[in-house]
């Protein structure tokens, strides 16, 4: 059996992370020009201060549901 690196994180079959944390049931491809372009406009709110909801602004700029 292949020795995994003490940072990588184990599924079980049902989907559920070993912390308890649902994993995710779709990905988001971060690295597509939009998809920094979002992730940049935010971050640009967030260190200016004019982002109050960090997580939210987030979700919808990556099309995420909470």
């Amino acid at each position: 059996m292949p020795v995994r690196p003490a940072w990588s994180t184990t599924y079980d079959t049902s989907g559920v992370h070993v912390f308890g944390m649902k994993s995710q049931e779709s990905t988001t491809d971060l690295t597509s020009p939009e998809a920094v372009q979002s992730g940049q406009e935010v971050y640009d709110r967030i260190t200016s201060g004019e982002c109050a909801d960090v997580e939210g602004e987030l979700n919808e700029a990556y099309g995420r549901t909470s």
